[in-house]
């Protein structure tokens, strides 16, 4: 049975690997109130490589159309990163890069979180 609150990785395109868990916050009041509780979206690249049109097609074009719909926090996940053999300065590039590559994409800091 699969968990309606975690979604298996999404795909791996290249050096990349992309995955995406979509969880629903315990509301604070009844299900029947006119409150909404927006869902929130969880999702992370590792910056093991350089961020191409397969990553943006693939996850980030719909991260940026979901910010607005969803609460938000997306990562770079630099350490998950380093259960592979890594040089410290060019993951640290990598990380910087991937970071200015979600701002020039549309990524909205006001919006959402994004968390190194």
């Amino acid at each position: 049975m699969i968990d309606k609150n975690y979604l298996p990785v999404v795909g791996t395109v290249n050096s990349h690997r992309c995955y995406c868990s979509v969880s629903t916050p315990e509301p604070a009041v009844s299900e029947t109130s006119s409150t909404s509780v927006k869902k929130r979206i969880v999702s992370g690249v590792q910056p093991t490589g350089s961020i191409h049109l397969g990553n943006y097609l693939g996850a980030i074009k719909d991260w940026v159309s979901l910010q607005d719909k969803y609460e938000t926090l997306f990562f770079i996940v630099d350490l998950h990163a380093i259960t592979l053999p890594y040089d410290v300065q060019q993951l640290s590039k990598a990380t910087r890069d991937t970071a200015t590559l979600y701002l020039a994409c549309g990524i909205d800091t006001s919006q959402l979180i994004v968390l190194l």
